[in-house]
């Protein structure tokens, strides 16, 4: 079988600020490039000439943005399909221009594409921005739907929901991965007078519930426990939703408690984890959370709502469950602050053997391998795709 030529397309701007999907896509390139089956190429929309390539033998091709970043919208880019050749392409996200031009490819080719919906079309998400997204849904995503000829899902939640929408094409489950840190990595030296620290990561926005972890955190601070523990909030924020979130902690008398990192990547971001103690993400709506998998990667316990679709940490016992609610991360916080240093240990190392079983990239690396060998190949089907 000949190397399988892959075109990403992301459907948001390309930058750091998309969150969980830039990190997902980058690092699903820079995977699948180390194998000699497939060639990934990403084709992105960006307000940024600058070209990145997250992987040696494939390219990012930068193709301007033109109008509200919310469309993605750019007159380049059915040139830029046009000019290259490629055996298929694979949409990640829904709603703007990049799926319109994945359907004009598709006819002009008949070649296959598979559209990853990262957690769009989860019941809170489509709520929001609800007229926009029917509008969108009437005029292409819905056609573009039936034209796929797969359809990615990143756990069993999310093929739910998406059968719930009405999708009837085949569903293929494949989770987000991580690396695992070298296995002889300690925490940091602390000083012991130090407070613990509860890391929330990720992009800072509504729908991960941070208002309420703000209102939690002060109920928190009425307990013992809350003064031997700080909060990190490290991620990107818009610099309203900033304004918003320091008036609501002067308004609550916790400012000292709570801390904006601002985003943290590399290194930083290593020396980060290895100072945290426990992780909490008391999200509304997801579609698989980079941070609770490298939480977990790090040997870190985790607070994370059923909405982080990943229920696998709840029945490991790597995972207290909160509903996105103040008095239900307030509760489960505390449960954490009280467990005895075995136990929270214990706790973290079960996520660690977690993703080693089953988010590790090896495994999810076969898998992707193996959809994309189904759809340009004539091989068989395999049997974790939901072709009903």
């Amino acid at each position: 079988m000949h190397r399988i030529d892959v075109a990403f397309l992301p459907s948001t701007p390309w930058s750091g600020e998309a969150g969980g999907l830039y990190r997902a896509v980058e690092d699903l390139t820079r995977g699948l490039n180390s194998r000699d089956e497939v060639r990934v190429n990403i084709l992105a929309v960006a307000d940024t000439t600058e070209r990145r390539s997250p992987a040696q033998n494939g390219y990012t091709s930068i193709n301007m943005l033109l109008g509200p970043r919310r469309t993605c919208y750019s007159n380049s880019l059915r040139d830029s399909l046009r000019s290259a050749s490629f055996d298929m392409l694979h949409l990640h996200g829904l709603w703007t221009y990049p799926t319109l031009a994945a359907l004009e490819w598709n006819r002009r080719t008949t070649k296959p594409f598979l559209i990853s919906t990262h957690g769009m079309l989860d019941k809170w998400a489509l709520r929001q921005s609800r007229f926009a997204k029917w509008f969108a849904t009437a005029l292409f995503q819905g056609r573009a739907f039936r034209k796929a000829s797969c359809i990615h899902a990143l756990s069993l939640a999310e093929a739910s929901a998406i059968r719930d929408f009405g999708i009837r094409e085949p569903i293929a489950v494949i989770p987000n991965a991580v690396a695992l840190p070298h296995p002889d990595q300690q925490y940091l030296q602390r000083d012991a007078e130090a407070r613990r620290t509860f890391l929330f990561l990720g992009r800072i926005v509504r729908k991960k519930g941070v208002s309420e972890l703000v209102q939690a955190w002060r109920l928190i601070q009425e307990s013992a426990m809350g003064q031997q523990w700080r909060l990190l909030l490290a991620g990107w924020i818009a610099p309203e939703f900033l304004t918003e979130l320091r008036a609501l902690l002067h308004r609550l008398r916790i400012e000292e408690t709570v801390e904006f990192t601002g985003p943290v990547r590399g290194r930083e971001k290593h020396d980060l984890l290895l100072r945290t103690d426990a992780l909490v993400l008391p999200s509304h709506s997801e579609g698989q959370p980079m941070a609770v998998l490298e939480a977990w990667a790090y040997g870190i316990p985790t607070v994370i709502t059923n909405e982080c679709n990943l229920p696998e940490g709840f029945h490991a016992g790597a995972a207290i469950q909160c509903c996105p609610q103040a008095q239900s991360i307030a509760t489960a916080l505390l449960r954490v602050m009280r467990m005895p240093a075995p136990e929270l240990s214990d706790m973290g190392l079960r996520g660690r053997e977690l993703v080693r079983r089953e988010f590790s990239w090896p495994i999810i690396l076969d898998r992707y391998v193996s959809l994309y060998q189904w759809l340009i190949h004539d091989v068989p089907c395999p049997t974790w795709i939901r072709v009903n």
